[in-house]
């Protein structure tokens, strides 16, 4: 958790651009009132951002405007533009761009990525592989501090965890196939599963009115200790979240990555690739996924020590112990050669 710091705040309107991809024809339908209309009327809000953001950065007078991507910086990105000593800093942690970074990346100063700069799609000559930022207690865990942990949860040090983290919201495919998994699963491992607050009650109302097919099963909502839980782990299960995947590669653990199909971009799946390719995680296919698919890949897993560490390994060169030291470094050095210009 962050600590609390007094730093101020000033709001603008952002204009968000809702864009899935995957999407089967009859979609379009639906989306068409939840999306589409909301994207027409929010191109007003991205308009009325950049004029405030104009004015608040007239009267901030900043050095440099940082950006981490997200539709919230598009309006504030592009009124820094009228800017001659108002030089753009941003981050990117995904493989594939988002559309933000992708249209300010053209007036950008400086760009930091989260992936290896030979899969970054920026120019290279402004671009620097700085990683992602991480808490602090997202480290590699020794068999004594694992032992600690587990011993706080109660389980066993012979006993392999299996740690379930669908993103903040939660998935419901990944939910669906650990419930189907389920006890064979329970047989294999101690499972935790955080089903995200939307998704909690449909699935604990499940399991309580089956105690015997999931006991052991530790359903969670949302979590803060989520370096512990993973520290203690032998294997996650998770989406393709590049923040997530960060810890995980801060950790140093097993991964098992089921990307969203249906996020902008399809960046999660791209992620994924990303990983899959350099031999960094196990994907699955929210598509194939199944409770019996989900079942086999984790007993092979679990059967593997030397590919666990294979996968803990490669995963962990992602990682950069001090990514925000190097991102705070380049706003710095950013800022101090606008002021000498």
């Amino acid at each position: 958790m962050m600590k609390p710091l007094s730093v101020g705040v000033s709001t603008v309107p952002a204009g968000k651009m809702r864009r899935y991809a995957n999407l089967k024809w009859h979609d379009h339908f639906r989306h068409f009132f939840v999306s589409y209309i909301p994207n027409f009327f929010d191109l007003f809000k991205l308009a009325f951002g950049i004029f405030k953001s104009y004015f608040k950065i007239l009267a901030f007078k900043p050095d440099v405007v940082f950006i981490k991507g997200g539709y919230v910086g598009l309006p504030v990105g592009l009124a820094a533009r009228f800017f001659k000593n108002c030089p753009i800093v941003l981050h990117d942690s995904d493989a594939s761009p988002g559309l933000t970074n992708r249209i300010l990346s053209k007036y950008a100063t400086k760009i930091a990525v989260g992936m290896p700069l030979e899969f970054s799609k920026y120019d290279k000559s402004k671009t620097e592989f700085v990683g992602i930022p991480v808490g602090e207690d997202f480290s590699p865990a020794s068999a004594a501090e694992k032992s600690v942990i587990r011993e706080k949860y109660k389980i066993s040090n012979d006993s392999p965890v299996i740690l379930v983290i669908g993103g903040s919201q939660g998935a419901v495919a990944i939910n669906q196939a650990v419930l189907e998994a389920y006890p064979k699963l329970g047989d294999l491992a101690a499972v935790f599963m955080v089903a995200g607050e939307v998704n909690y009650h449909s699935v604990k109302e499940v399991v309580d009115q089956n105690p015997q097919s999931f006991n052991g099963l530790q359903v969670l909502s949302y979590i803060k200790n989520t370096a512990e839980l993973m520290r203690m782990s032998d294997i996650v299960i998770t989406r393709a979240g590049a923040t997530t995947v960060a810890e995980l590669s801060a950790v140093g653990v097993a991964s098992i990555i089921i990307p969203s199909p249906y996020l902008a971009s399809d960046h999660q799946t791209k992620n994924a690739e990303l990983f899959e390719k350099n031999q960094s995680a196990i994907v699955l296919s929210e598509d194939e996924l199944t409770g019996e698919k989900l079942y086999n890949t984790v007993q092979d897993l679990l059967k593997d020590k030397t590919l666990r560490a294979e996968l803990a390994k490669n995963l962990a060169k992602f990682h950069i112990k001090d990514s925000a030291d190097k991102v705070a470094n380049m706003i710095i050095k950013v800022g101090q050669d606008a002021a000498q210009k």
